[in-house]
């Protein structure tokens, strides 16, 4: 029998984060399409919540394979998280499987021994076999004074069963996790390949992004930070809030793939956190981000504070969106952008944009006003199929025990692709109790900077 063999097979993390040039990447793309939700891009005013053209990008020694390279990577970045994940869950339940098949089997073993102790018994009353010479297994009793030798062979039976369910559960459950792993091995790779080539084309043009990344940081300064959050008579759930002081809070913190804080992030790893800290619970990849609150689309005028950004490669296929961000307002997001970057301030930009979702229900302030998630026709135009598709190359497994019950981890198909996906992915809700994040003990991760951000929540006050 199998002993579990997952061992924490740490993310190369270091070495798939590490970049050889000395600033950061440019953005993934550059500004010029138009906004999906309703084909004009909006323009950007100083001191409303309308996003404005990123000034992250810019032509020249960059071009478009660097954009493309780019785009790949953070694709991978987010693929290669997603098979880790499917791994986890399939080493919990190949772990779940192999306790069940040992406890089938070890009742299997007593009733085999009870069955033959039963007959040696019976055995003994007709051949005068002395007590002393059968196993000391005493403290079985006869019934009525006589073994029921029909009743053990019947209880044996369904133990063999039961046994033999559980063993080819767990057979398949082996199979299953050993796919998961190869599949999750092969992006690790691929992913590293990916980043080492991305490193070499930045190397090529090492002294154009660091110019780049200065003019960056400029326009970034020449913002003042003071964020409104209402709009329309609508303001930012208390969720949205805390988690905009999350993801504040984080400013600096340095990207790393796979990395969900406290000290580095991902960029859905921070949006994750983020929400965990508000007490709302999110998918961990940035494409099940998006399916998992697709019910809430909002028109980019309309924005609040905490709404999720997302980006894409392939426009329509939600399972392409490779990126995300969280809007702070006045066309302003928080993001932790990629390898050798920051969490940061960022202006938003349209190029591969796949819209933007709420994720808490917006609080009204104005009783005539409209409802902010509902954008013209009454749904997202980029809304994806409600089932979402996870990787296919697990085997085929026979079809489940009729008398296994259903929400039995051991009895559960390892191929994805030949069982029956959700129909829904359930839209995040607030849970009863704020999902922290580990901290040493002490201030919460925001205290700090509660000063700072106290006024970034309020609704600027007219001259």
């Amino acid at each position: 029998m199998r002993v579990s063999r997952f061992g924490a097979r740490m993310i190369a993390a270091a070495s798939a984060a590490a970049v050889v040039f000395g600033g950061a990447l440019p953005a993934f793309s550059q500004p010029g399409v138009t906004v999906p939700d309703d084909g004009g891009r909006p323009l950007g005013t100083a001191g409303d919540d309308t996003p404005v053209t990123n000034p992250e990008t810019a032509d020249g020694p960059l071009g478009d394979q660097i954009v493309a390279a780019q785009i790949d990577l953070a694709q991978l970045a987010e693929e290669t998280t997603d098979a880790q994940e499917e791994w986890l869950a399939r080493e919990t339940r190949l772990a779940d499987a192999q306790t069940e098949w040992t406890a089938t089997a070890t009742e299997l073993e007593a009733a085999q021994a009870a069955l033959d102790y039963a007959a040696g018994e019976a055995y003994a009353d007709t051949a005068g076999v002395p007590d002393n010479e059968l196993p000391d297994l005493s403290g079985l009793t006869p019934l009525g004074g006589e073994w029921d030798l029909p009743a053990l062979t019947a209880e044996l039976e369904d133990a063999s069963t039961a046994e033999s369910v559980a063993r080819a559960a767990y057979d398949a459950a082996v199979l299953s996790a050993d796919r998961a792993e190869s599949r999750y091995l092969a992006l690790d790779t691929e992913f590293d390949r990916a980043q080492t080539a991305l490193n070499e084309l930045i190397a090529d043009n090492q002294e154009a992004l660091e110019q780049l990344e200065a003019e960056r940081e400029a326009a970034a300064a020449d913002y003042s930070g003071d964020f409104s959050s209402e709009v329309d008579g609508w303001d930012a759930a208390p969720e949205a809030k805390k988690a905009v002081e999350y993801a504040l809070a984080q400013l600096g913190d340095p990207y790393l793939w796979g990395a969900e804080g406290p000290d580095a992030f991902d960029c859905s790893g921070l949006v994750q956190s983020a929400y965990a800290y508000a007490g709302v619970s999110l998918p961990r990849v940035a494409a099940d981000q998006y399916n998992a609150t697709r019910d809430k689309p909002v028109d980019v005028e309309k924005l609040l504070p905490g709404d999720l950004l997302y980006w894409w490669d392939d426009p329509g296929n939600w399972q392409s969106v490779y990126h995300t961000g969280m809007y702070l307002g006045d066309g302003k997001m928080i993001q932790a952008p990629r390898s050798g970057d920051v969490v940061k301030i960022s202006s938003i930009w349209f190029e591969n944009f796949a819209g933007a979702h709420r994720v808490v229900d917006a609080v009204k302030t104005d009783p005539d006003a409209e409802d902010p998630t509902q954008t013209p026709g009454g749904e997202d135009p980029s809304t994806p199929d409600d089932d979402p598709t996870t990787p296919d190359d697990d085997p085929t497994t026979p079809d489940d025990d009729p008398t296994t019950p259903d929400d039995d981890p051991t009895s559960e198909d390892p191929d994805p692709t030949d069982s029956e996906t959700p129909s829904e992915s359930p839209s995040p809700t607030p849970s009863d109790e704020p999902l922290t994040p580990t901290e040493d003990e002490g201030e919460s991760p925001v205290d700090t900077a509660s000063s700072t951000v106290a006024g970034m929540l309020t609704r600027q006050t007219e001259a």
